[in-house]
């Protein structure tokens, strides 16, 4: 149970004296071996620290950005609601990461650091490094944002080295970490890379967990498929796979639904459909390499040594240690729109959002273009599938099937599927933008829960009052009412973001806006 976990984990009740400064990277490195070492000593609270933007979410967690009191060290603060882990069964996932952060992080630079945790009624706080340079898929984005189709060879080849040596570290460890994607690979200010996420991780002194179905559809291994149990060459699967998309610029196995994902995995290893090599792999002398790690028996896929000792990583390997030395491709430094922003002191006002908009930039979008917002992604889309195999694609983008939920006069103008989150909790809902022909300034957004087929609420504006937009990434929006007081309507769009990402859905209301102010 959860609660014998929270035994463990301080209450937040304390409340310091504010310290609203911004930090500098002088005041980073001075004070974090003072707040690492005062932190060991004794146990902090939400009311010790000042409370930021969101910098990443998934379906029942979210991760913020916060700065302790006086000592001015920022963090990553993953948020956890207490009754979605209950009553979904998450506890022993919780737990499990919570453990092993722990374990791990004190013991290498390749674990992200678990460096203080604390509850209150309702959530559950991990407080982790602040990696200022986001993740490796932030990376593969912005080579192809730069105009290139991936990373070039010697950038892969010292991402991946870095990776290797990561992993070459938990196995030690007797932990598998099962759900290796560039997402749970952090990007830190220096450029050097560490772990993270570490929920579904099997610690093989607790047997019982090694059945388990979890993963990404993209990075999972046949033999997890096959509801074999996952070893420490599931996660050399994931190595092939990273390193392929890191020279190709795409994952090796897609597909329009995780199910039809599976089968292209399942198709590659019987040999009905194998992976197509491309020349890009083969000129960056890794295509024996990729093909080595993506084999279906585990035990002919290559191990760890031989991955170590294999021609591609020019030697690298033969001393992990030395990695940390090397200088990386890229050096992201600190992420200025966390260091320059405006922090709050921690409410449950704050906790739900109303008051969250107000601190940051928020602008209105104008035509052609609009400035995506820095963030660090903590969970990604990956597919519509997350709705249900029962409705394809296409039935969240025909009009016709959303049309009950229209007034008099009014005609759809865009919908598609997002999570909506409100607070911890993140919600399947369909998002329709609508235009009422006898009053073209008239617009209505509203959300459908589309499972259940009820309409759930919307987003008021007027002429007068509009809305406002915040791009945050390829999938991440915020639509900020005035008339709710600025609250801040949180959606992560489903889907191809050319096609209905959070750009696409910035365009159609922002053409909206404009066609209100028309004369």
């Amino acid at each position: 149970e959860l609660v014998a976990e929270e035994a463990k984990i301080p209450d937040s009740t304390r409340e310091n004296k504010d310290d609203t400064a911004h930090p500098s990277a002088e005041d980073d490195e001075k004070n974090a071996s003072t707040a690492n070492k005062t932190e060991e000593a004794q146990k902090l609270g939400t009311q010790d620290f000042l409370w930021g933007r969101t910098i990443g979410e998934g379906s029942f967690a979210r991760v913020v950005h916060a700065r302790r009191k006086g000592t001015k060290q920022s963090y990553a603060v993953k948020i956890m609601d207490k009754g979605h882990i209950k009553s979904n069964d998450k506890v022993k996932y919780v737990v499990q990461e919570h453990h092993l952060l722990k374990k791990l992080g004190v013991k290498s630079p390749w674990v992200v650091r678990l460096m203080n945790s604390c509850q209150d009624q309702d959530n559950l706080y991990m407080f982790m490094e602040l990696a200022h340079g986001g993740t490796l898929l932030d990376v593969i984005q912005r080579k192809q944002e730069e105009g290139h189709a991936a990373c070039t060879v010697d950038e892969s080849r010292f991402y991946v080295a870095e990776i290797i040596a990561a992993l070459a570290f938990i196995h030690s460890e007797g932990v598998i970490h099962r759900d290796l994607k560039p997402e749970n690979i952090l990007v830190l200010e220096s450029g050097h890379m560490q772990l993270t996420d570490f929920g579904t991780a099997l610690d093989t002194a607790k047997p019982e967990q090694e059945s388990d179905f979890v993963g990404t559809p993209e990075y999972v291994s046949p033999e997890v498929l096959h509801d074999q149990p996952a070893t420490a060459a599931a996660d050399l699967w994931g190595i092939g796979c990273i390193l392929f998309q890191l020279l190709v610029g795409t994952v090796p196995f897609t597909a329009a639904s995780e199910w039809l994902i599976f089968e292209t995995i399942l198709d590659h290893c019987s040999g009905k459909s194998p992976l197509a090599i491309p020349e890009t792999v083969v000129h960056a002398g890794a295509a024996d390499l990729v093909t080595g790690l993506l084999l279906e028996d585990p035990a002919e896929r290559l191990n760890m040594q031989s991955v170590e000792e294999h021609p591609f990583f020019m030697g690298m390997l033969d001393d992990t240690d030395s990695l940390l030395s090397l200088p990386p491709p890229w050096v992201p430094g600190r992420n200025i729109a966390l260091d320059s922003e405006n922090l709050v002191e921690f409410s449950q006002e704050w906790m739900f959002d109303t008051a969250e908009a107000t601190e940051l930039e928020v602008k209105e979008l104008t035509p052609p273009t609009s400035k995506v917002k820095e963030t660090v992604p903590f969970e990604r889309a990956r597919s519509w599938q997350i709705f249900g195999a029962s409705k394809s694609f296409s039935f969240y983008t025909d009009f016709s099937n959303w049309e009950r939920f229209l007034d008099d006069n009014e005609s759809i103008i865009f919908c598609g599927p997002t999570y909506k989150r409100r607070g911890l909790r993140s919600r399947h809902r369909q998002l329709i933008l609508t235009q009422n022909s006898a009053d073209k300034a008239s617009f209505r957004l509203i959300y459908v829960d589309p499972e259940a087929m009820e309409w759930k609420g919307d987003v008021p504006w007027t002429a007068e009052v509009p809305v406002k937009v915040i791009v945050l990434d390829a999938c991440h929006l915020d639509i900020v009412s005035p008339l709710k007081n600025g609250r801040a309507y949180h959606f992560t769009t489903v889907g191809d973001a050319e096609q209905c990402g959070s750009k696409i859905w910035a365009n159609h209301i922002n053409k909206a806006l404009n066609d209100q102010k028309a004369p």
